[in-house]
C-alpha cells in the first residue's frame, strides 16, 4: 500500500496483531496518503483493539491527513479496550484530522479517564457530524459527562 498515494478508500475487516505495525509502515513508507478520505480499520474476529493498537493507528491518520470517514472497531462480541494512557496517542491523532465529518469508533472499554480524554479531542474538532460509539463499563453520570462535551453540532449513536 505504501505505492498507492492516490488511495482514496482503504477498507480491512480482519487487522490481526501484527498487521497495525505493518500497515503504519505501509503508511509512511510511500509518503502517506493524502487523498484517502474513507478508512476503516476492523480487529481480527473475536480480538479486541487494545492499546498495542492505538501508535500504528496513530501513525496512519499522521498520513491521511484528509481523512473525512473513520471507522475503527472490534468485530462482536470483542470490545475495543484501550486504557486511559494507551489511547492518548490516538485521541491526539484524532484532533489533526481537520476534515473529519463521521467517527465510528463501536464498542468501546475505555474507561472514565479515557472517555474524558476523547471527549476533550472531540471536542475541539469543528467538522465532526457524526460520531458512532457505545461505552461500555461506564456509569451513566460518566456517560452523560462525555456526551455533554461533545460539540452540538455532532449527532451521537449510542447503539
Amino acid at each position: 500500500l505504501s505505492d498507492k498515494p492516490f488511495l482514496e478508500h482503504l477498507q480491512i475487516d480482519h487487522m490481526g496483531e501484527s498487521s497495525w505495525a505493518a500497515l503504519a509502515d505501509s503508511a509512511r513508507g510511500g509518503g502517506g496518503w493524502p487523498c484517502l478520505t474513507f478508512l476503516s480499520l476492523r480487529a481480527y474476529h473475536g480480538t479486541p483493539l487494545t492499546d498495542a493498537a492505538c501508535q500504528p493507528i496513530a501513525d496512519v491518520l499522521a498520513c491521511a491527513p484528509s481523512l473525512r470517514r473513520l471507522e475503527l472497531s472490534s468485530f462482536v462480541p470483542a470490545s475495543s479496550k484501550f486504557s486511559a494512557a494507551g489511547g492518548i496517542p490516538l485521541w491526539s491523532a484524532l484532533r489533526q484530522l481537520s476534515q473529519l465529518q463521521k467517527l465510528h469508533l463501536g464498542e468501546c472499554d475505555i474507561g472514565a479517564e479515557g472517555a474524558e480524554a476523547l471527549s476533550e479531542a472531540l471536542a475541539d474538532m469543528s467538522s465532526l457530524q457524526e460520531l458512532r460509539i457505545r461505552l461500555t463499563n461506564l456509569n451513566g453520570k460518566a456517560q452523560q459527562s462525555f456526551k455533554t462535551r461533545i460539540p452540538s453540532q455532532v449527532r451521537i449513536h449510542d447503539y
